[in-house]
């Protein structure tokens, strides 16, 4: 998919934007806004990390250029240890000083059609969440609501997500078994238009590429979805 043209963080320059063309940088620059992290947002990666040290998974963001280079770290989310119900967290930072949003499930025990709130650094509902239970017997299916945008996704081939499924269910418990199919969830609205993209290639190993096409899907709820798929119901 071709990066469109628009305004993105400028390659090693703090605090300013600069002009993708759709095919190139060109020489317009503009004071990055003091928007949120992640608000706008059109493509970034999502990394799988464990701290050996400490015993706990954790996720790095960073944006990804139009010229397929990855910026600097943007925020770091990690599940919330020893709560009930369900959160996972994003910081600026890794000591979670500077707080972004968080996930976070509605009930204590997320079974059946588990939903989750996203909210932004100061609390405010901004979006949710929601696994497809009944969907989700036949190929992983989830719901996303946020502002303007009403999306369902699921694995963008459906003979691939049904393996995946039957993988999850039936050989994945028997022990620790990396998955052996490819990763490319999508998200469409009603229209059929995609709203958000998450892909992992094998040779990209525990790294996602996320989409958000058009920036039509606040890039906050973005993030929490990309992070959900892998850190809830497995990868």
């Amino acid at each position: 998919m071709e990066t469109q043209a628009a305004w993105y963080p400028a390659p090693g320059e703090t605090g300013m934007l600069r002009y993708w063309d759709g095919g190139r940088w060109t020489e317009h620059r503009a004071p990055a806004t003091s928007a949120p992290p992640l608000v706008g947002i059109t493509q970034f990666t999502v990394k799988h990390r464990m701290s050996l040290r400490h015993n706990y998974n954790y996720y790095e963001l960073r944006p990804l250029m139009p010229d397929g280079v990855q910026g600097e770290i943007i925020a770091v989310a990690w599940q919330k240890r020893m709560s009930l119900p369900e959160e996972f967290l994003f910081s600026a930072d890794a000591r979670g000083s500077v707080p972004i949003l968080s996930f976070k499930a509605r009930t204590y025990l997320n079974l059946i059609n588990a939903m989750y709130d996203v909210l932004d650094a100061q609390g405010v509902p901004i979006g949710h969440l929601r696994y497809e239970w009944l969907e989700s017997n036949l190929q992983s299916t989830w719901s996303l609501g946020a502002a303007g945008v009403q999306a369902e996704g699921r694995q963008a081939d459906e003979a691939v997500g049904i393996a995946r499924r039957q993988f999850q269910l039936q050989v994945r418990p028997l022990g620790l078994i990396t998955m052996p199919f490819g990763f490319d969830f999508q998200f469409k609205d009603a229209t059929g238009r995609l709203v958000l993209r998450s892909e992992r290639r094998p040779a990209m190993r525990d790294r996602y590429v996320v989409t958000v096409p058009g920036a039509v899907l606040d890039g906050r709820v973005a993030a929490a979805m990309a992070v959900a798929l892998d850190g809830l119901y497995g990868r």
